[in-house]
């Protein structure tokens, strides 16, 4: 994930960065994702949800 003006902002996801999970749920018509990543600024956690 990069961040648009800024300079070594780029995170990773890596496999001990920590728990990351994604669940589908409401029928198939809603996916939460949580990303645990890490990069040049510390470790950061990404939450997502896409619902239609």
């Amino acid at each position: 994930m990069d961040f648009a003006n800024a300079d070594d902002a780029s995170f990773y996801f890596y496999a001990d960065a920590g728990q990351s999970t994604a669940t589908v749920s409401e029928g198939g018509t809603r996916l939460d994702v949580v990303i645990a990543m890490g990069g040049a600024l510390g470790d950061l956690t990404a939450t997502a949800t896409i619902s239609r």
